[in-house]
């Protein structure tokens, strides 16, 4: 399977910060993330909840974050899934590979394994389709804390830490 190609920009996205993850519920909200490199995404679809983790190279290299039990307990969270994919971003490098290894160990069933030309996708709740997103769709969309800002109300973000526990506030570097 390929990862389906999209050149619209979109409004009602939740755009997904490096190192954390968001679940959110409804079914007219669209979840991305944006500027994966050697960044990986656990991406879920369920009936009740989809979920975007991006997971960041550096902080596995480094050996300060655990994926395979991040990835486990966001993945309960989620509730019943439909489907699971694992995207690597444009540039993946060996860190990748390691967080790909340890996402596939989070989760039982069958996983997609996608890589993202350009490191940036979207997931649509309503159809559970994945895209991966023009480079020009990132043009003026927010990152870091303005993404965070923007996902008050529209899911529930996450640090991509142990334990996890719902964000309160933004945090650059975890």
């Amino acid at each position: 399977m390929t990862l389906l190609k999209s050149s619209k920009k979109f409004k009602n996205v939740i755009w997904v910060p490096q190192q954390y993850a968001v679940i959110a519920s409804g079914k007219k909200t669209f979840i991305g993330t944006l500027g994966m490199q050697p960044c990986v995404a656990l991406v879920a679809h369920g009936s009740a909840a989809s979920m975007v983790a991006h997971f960041d190279s550096e902080s596995v290299k480094e050996g300060d974050l655990n994926a395979e039990k991040v990835a486990s307990q966001l993945l309960k969270k989620v509730g019943q899934i439909a489907t699971v994919w694992i995207v690597l971003g444009d540039s993946p490098d060996d860190s990748s590979n390691k967080i790909v290894g340890m996402l596939e160990n989070a989760y039982k069933g069958t996983v997609i394994k996608e890589k993202s030309a350009t490191g940036h996708i979207r997931l649509s709740r309503s159809t559970g389709k994945l895209y991966q997103l023009a480079f020009s769709v990132a043009t003026g969309q927010p990152l870091g804390k303005k993404a965070f800002d923007a996902i008050k109300g529209s899911g529930i973000p996450y640090h991509l830490c142990m334990p996890l526990i719902p964000a309160l506030k933004y945090i650059d570097r975890i």
